[in-house]
């Protein structure tokens, strides 16, 4: 099996009866955890407290373990957390506990979050240190045939993690501590860059964060939205394209690997969450990531390498695209690619003018993907429309409703997006009033 393939074993054959998490659609998260350990958030919270250092994988004490009944026990979400940060040294990501104190703020958070499910409920944290069997503090391999047989397998399933479209996971982006020995920050990290992207392909807005727009004095979870939220603005890759991203970084010393050999198989592990979660994905949200028509162009070529069968909401609203993104989009969806598609949402792009709006009514009066009942191109509440004359805009308009379905337009826009958020819930003015920040967009 290719390092990243995600393992075959069912969710039933890893943990015996159908969960919780089965029933919430969560069974990927549920087999890779066969091979991984997840740490007690409020374990760590101590550790943090009394001046710890993690312990490896290995030497992780029972009582820090979280089972996968008390992540079950949270009444929202998972229960899990992913951590996404840069090694301070080669041989321990954190050696004088720095990074953990730094983020116990945020684990206390989750930890008091799930308290409120009840005693049982934990919060799990996936920190590779803790979750996969490690070498020893000089570098040394001294696992076990069976520690080294679980760290690939562990590995195989990494994607999971990051990608799930409900896992939170929490971008370590802060400047790096004055002793670090690894002085490449975050964002030029190889690993930190893929966690990243598979992060911000399918998961809710509100599910990545981002700890350096955290102001490091918030006690609950509601307290890190919206300002929190990590942006996305690379935009969706396909695996071509990422791992050429990743070989010309390394090559011109933007991003770097402790092992250089690691840009395959981190490339491999990205191209393992595209295709494992675009071909479920029913929604793509990626309002407001201040996305121009380049992102829109790499969108448009990811889905057409994406078997994104299963898709019907695309949101891109209050972005920068313009008319060369538009028109990528609707080449991409001339070919073929998310034939269940019912909605796609380009309001308040402010650059978008009127041959985009042209060729979108041309191709929606073609027959182009024939279950589209709502394509906007307008603008709402305080934000700024789209830059299309109002004659442009209404040619989109009018090929829609020659579709007979004007009263499909009304109910799509009021449509559940998977129980988060109903429109009709909130009026306009209280989404202008609120700036959009509490709508999940991704």
């Amino acid at each position: 099996m290719r390092p990243g393939k995600r393992a075959t074993l069912t969710s039933v054959e890893a943990h015996g009866a159908v969960r919780e998490w089965d029933r919430s659609g969560d069974s990927a998260l549920k087999v890779a955890l066969q091979s991984t350990v997840l740490v007690d958030a409020g374990w760590l919270v101590h550790l943090a407290e009394s001046g710890g250092v993690l312990p490896r994988c290995q030497d992780l004490p029972t009582a820090a373990r979280v089972r996968l009944s008390e992540m079950e026990a949270c009444t929202e979400g998972t229960g899990v957390l992913v951590l996404s940060y840069p090694w301070l040294e080669k041989c321990h990501p954190d050696p004088n506990g720095e990074t953990l104190r730094r983020i116990a703020f945020v684990l206390r958070a989750f930890s008091r979050w799930a308290s409120r499910s009840g005693a049982t409920a934990r919060i799990g944290v996936f920190w590779d240190y803790c979750s996969l069997p490690q070498r020893n503090a000089h570098g040394e391999d001294d696992r076990t045939p069976d520690e080294r047989a679980t760290f690939k397998s562990a590995l195989r399933s990494i994607n999971t993690w990051y990608a799930h479209r409900t896992s939170w996971v929490l971008l370590v982006s802060t400047p790096l501590p004055p002793d670090a020995t690894n002085t490449q920050p975050y964002e030029g990290r190889g690993w930190c860059v893929a966690e990243r992207a598979m992060a911000s392909m399918v998961k809710s807005a509100n599910c990545l964060l981002d700890l350096a727009k955290m102001r490091g004095d918030e006690r609950e979870l509601e307290d890190f939205l919206p300002a929190a939220k990590a942006s996305r603005e690379n935009g969706l890759e396909a695996p071509a394209a990422f791992r050429a991203r990743l070989t010309d970084g390394v090559g011109n010393g933007s991003i770097q690997f402790t092992h250089r050999g690691d840009v395959d198989l981190v490339a491999d592990i990205y191209e393992t969450a595209f295709r494992t979660e675009l071909i479920a994905t029913r929604q793509l949200r990626y309002g407001r990531q201040n996305w121009h028509d380049l992102q829109a162009t790499l969108l448009a070529d990811a889905l057409k390498v994406a078997k994104t069968a299963q898709l019907t909401h695309l949101d891109l609203w209050g972005n920068h695209i313009g008319d060369a993104g538009l028109i990528a989009l609707v080449d991409a969806l001339r070919g073929g690619v998310a034939p269940r598609l019912r909605r796609l949402g380009l309001d308040n792009n402010v650059e978008l003018r009127e041959d985009g709006c042209t060729v979108l009514a041309e191709a929606l009066r073609s027959g182009v993907a024939p279950d589209l009942k709502f394509a906007s191109v307008d603008g709402f509440g305080m934000l700024e429309g789209t830059g299309a004359s109002n004659a442009a805009k209404a040619t989109v308009r009018e090929a829609i409703k020659r579709r007979g379905a004007a009263r499909d337009y009304d109910a799509i826009l009021h449509e559940d997006f998977d129980g988060q958020l109903t429109f009709d819930r909130w009026p306009v003015d209280e989404w202008a009033a609120s700036d959009m920040d509490d709508v999940d967009e991704s």
